[in-house]
C-alpha cells in the first residue's frame, strides 16, 4: 500500500502531536517528593504548593533536610529531585554516571549565608577577615575580636552553609569559639538571647519581609553588613545580588534525576518559568531568569565562593 507525501505527513504531526500531549500530562499529573535544602524551605514550599494548585491532578511535595543528606539521598535514588546551594563535585557526577544517571541540573536563583547577632548588639558590621579570624581562632586582631564576638554558632553540621564557610577558610580545624545548634530555628534562638554570638543562617529564612514568621524573627536579630575589602560593607538583599557586591553569596540549584516529561521535570519548569521566577523574587532571593528593570538576568558565567 502506497502513502503519499502529503498522508505522511499529517501522520508524523499527529503522531509527534499526541507524544508531545502525553508529555505535557506526564509532566502535570502525578504525586512527587523532593527535597529542599531547609534555608529554602519557605520558597520551595511556596513553588510547591502553587504548582499544585494551578495542576490540580499534581500532588508536589517538599522533604526539608541538610545539603549532605539531600545530595546522599539523592544519588542513592531515594530522591528524584533537590534544590540545593551546590552542584555535584566530580566525584559525585562520575558515580551518578557509573549508576546510568546524567541529572538534568539548573540554577533558579542566588540566595547567601547571613550574619546575625542580637537585637540588641551595638555591633553590626564584620568584615570576611575578622570573620575567617573567629573561625579559625587566628590572626592579629583575634582578642581584639574577642572583646566584641564571644561565640559563632551554626544551624548544624552538613548543611549548605557549614559547607560554604569550611571551604572559605580552606579545611581548616575551627577555633574552640565556634559550635553548632541542630536546626536553623534553635540557632535563631540562641543569637537571640546571647549578645556577642554571631549565627550563621541561610538568608531564605529571612528575605520575605511579608512573611509573618520573619517579621516575628527579625524582631529578636538583625544582619550584620559584611565587607571583602574592609571598606564597603554590604547585606545580603537582591540589590546586593544583582550587582554581586555581597561577598557571602552563592547560586541554587534545582537537579532532577528523572527524564524530560516527567514530573519532576514540570516542575523545574514550573520554577524556571516567569510565575516560578516571581515566587523568588517576591520571597526576597535573586532569580534567576526573570526581567529586573528591563534587563534580562544571566548568571553564567561567573564565579562565587
Amino acid at each position: 500500500m502506497k502513502i503519499s507525501f502529503v498522508n505522511l505527513v499529517i501522520f508524523l504531526v499527529l503522531f509527534f502531536s499526541c507524544g508531545e500531549e502525553k508529555n505535557k500530562q506526564a509532566a502535570t499529573y502525578g504525586k512527587l517528593s523532593f527535597g529542599a535544602d531547609e534555608g529554602i524551605q519557605y520558597i520551595a514550599a511556596s513553588e510547591a504548593s502553587l504548582f499544585s494548585y494551578f495542576y490540580k491532578e499534581s500532588s508536589v511535595t517538599p522533604i526539608f533536610g541538610k545539603e549532605t543528606q539531600l545530595v546522599e539521598d539523592f544519588i542513592n535514588n531515594k530522591l528524584p529531585l533537590i534544590l540545593c546551594y551546590r552542584d555535584f563535585t566530580k566525584e559525585e557526577k562520575q558515580l551518578l554516571k557509573e549508576r546510568s544517571v546524567i541529572p538534568y541540573s539548573t540554577v533558579i536563583g542566588l540566595e547567601g549565608l547571613a550574619l546575625i547577632t542580637a537585637k540588641n548588639n551595638p555591633d553590626s558590621a564584620i568584615s570576611v577577615k575578622d570573620l575567617k579570624c573567629i573561625l579559625t581562632g587566628k590572626g592579629d586582631s583575634l582578642a581584639a575580636l574577642q572583646k566584641k564576638w564571644k561565640n559563632l554558632v551554626f544551624d548544624g553540621t552538613g548543611t549548605g552553609n557549614f559547607r560554604f564557610i569550611d571551604s572559605m577558610i580552606r579545611h581548616q580545624p575551627l577555633s574552640p569559639y565556634c559550635f553548632t545548634k541542630k536546626t536553623p530555628e534553635e540557632c535563631i534562638d540562641f543569637v537571640s538571647k546571647n549578645p556577642g554570638t554571631i549565627g550563621i543562617v541561610s538568608f531564605g529564612l529571612l528575605a520575605d519581609k511579608n512573611d509573618l514568621r520573619v517579621k516575628e524573627t527579625r524582631k529578636k536579630i538583625k544582619i550584620l553588613s559584611v565587607s571583602e575589602d574592609g571598606k564597603n560593607y554590604f547585606v545580603p538583599a537582591q540589590q546586593s545580588f544583582f550587582n554581586f557586591d555581597y561577598p557571602l553569596m552563592r547560586k541554587i540549584y534545582m537537579h532532577s534525576r528523572d527524564a524530560d516529561g516527567s514530573l519532576a521535570m514540570g516542575f523545574i519548569s514550573y520554577v524556571s518559568s516567569e510565575e516560578g521566577q516571581l515566587v523568588i523574587k517576591q520571597g526576597g532571593l535573586m532569580p534567576a531568569r526573570l526581567a529586573w528593570n528591563n534587563m534580562h538576568l544571566v548568571f553564567e558565567p561567573m564565579k562565587i565562593k
